[in-house]
């Protein structure tokens, strides 16, 4: 029995995407309908093999941004020396370089309490994640959810690592 059984059948499924996606989302099932047979084992095969592939990808990208920050460094320093903040490439392209304003909240309570005093009380919120663990904790404990927050039953997958 899973963690959630007793509570998900009494919330309504939620398909999670917004009409123009799942217009897209809908064009790709159609043609792989084309090209699978339609039932769930060929489905958890096409699946896994797509989130190997994902994940191949990720960590293609995580190299890209690895290099990228490097970079990045090289070139602030190499400005900073050479005393510049904009070049133009032999391609027409202009790499520059600036610096801006830029945070971190250190207190949250001190920084949520000026909020309040500065009249932005209702551009406060909790991140999604946070929200969805109060929920979750709340219906596990038969409670309702908190206000102004509706449930959904939404779908997850989880691929196990497994033996390649």
């Amino acid at each position: 029995m899973g963690k959630y059984d007793r509570i998900i059948n009494s919330l309504p499924r939620l398909l999670g995407t917004e009409p123009a996606y799942q217009i897209r989302v809908q064009a790709v099932k159609d043609e792989m309908l084309k090209e699978l047979p339609n039932h769930a084992s060929a489905f958890a095969r096409s699946y896994a093999e797509i989130r190997a592939e994902k994940d191949e990808a990720d960590d293609v990208l995580s190299e890209i941004n690895l290099r990228l920050e490097a970079v990045s460094q090289l070139m602030a320093e190499a400005f900073e020396v050479e005393g510049t903040t904009k070049l133009t490439l032999d391609t027409g392209q202009t790499v520059s370089t600036y610096y801006e304003p830029a945070g971190r909240v250190v207190d949250k309570e001190a920084f949520r309490l000026w909020c309040i005093e500065n009249g932005l009380e209702r551009s406060l919120q909790l991140w999604p994640s946070t929200m969805v663990s109060l929920l979750k904790e709340r219906l596990l404990a038969g409670e309702d959810a908190p206000a102004g927050v509706e449930a959904h039953a939404r779908r997850a997958i989880r691929l196990s690592k497994g033996a390649a």
